[in-house]
């Protein structure tokens, strides 16, 4: 039980880690680009690209590279999220960027995954629940929440940058950072 409960907690990390992202430069330098790149590079769990989106000083920019395990815990979970961008206003230095983020609930998975951690033998590898999580995922990848969220994104010397906020980061967790 203690093992799953540290484990939980590895995951909430994880998202925290995942959050982060690097500067909206590159090809297609605009604050809506820098919001996909940031939406995309969560959903990959890249943590590098995340830094690019945001900020150092951001919720979720991250100095340390999430392990291997993490990666794969962040894909797990935000694998599922699907976006659309639905309006985009900019000025030179400002913008909001107004997004569609459907993702699985993960209130509903997390209640459903310890009920079945607290049934699993206390001597669960990180492996078997990593995988006992996805499985419980895709049991429940019908039951969704959608937000709609407005983005605040700012242009800063290397780019465009997210400004992220609870509301965000509860969109594309699926919530989970509200259970927290």
């Amino acid at each position: 039980m203690r093992k799953i409960l540290v484990w939980i907690t590895a995951v909430m990390m994880v998202f925290g880690m995942a959050a982060c992202s690097s500067s909206g430069g590159g090809e297609d330098n605009t604050a809506e680009a820098a919001v996909i790149g940031l939406l995309d590079a969560l959903k990959a769990g890249d943590q590098e690209k995340v830094n690019q989106y945001v900020s150092p000083e951001d919720l979720l920019y991250a100095e340390t590279i999430a392990t291997d395990e993490e990666t794969e815990m962040t894909k797990i979970v935000l694998g599922n999220m699907t976006y659309e961008v639905v309006s985009s206003s900019e000025s030179e230095t400002e913008a909001v960027v107004k997004v569609d983020i459907t993702t699985v609930d993960m209130a509903i998975v997390m209640q459903e995954y310890m009920q079945k951690a607290l049934t699993a033998a206390a001597d669960t590898t990180t492996e078997e629940a990593m995988q006992m999580l996805q499985e419980t995922i895709d049991e429940n990848k019908d039951t969704t929440v959608s937000s709609s969220v407005e983005v605040n994104v700012v242009k800063m010397d290397d780019g465009w940058k997210v400004e992220t906020d609870e509301a965000l980061y509860s969109a594309v967790t699926g919530g989970l950072s509200d259970m927290g």
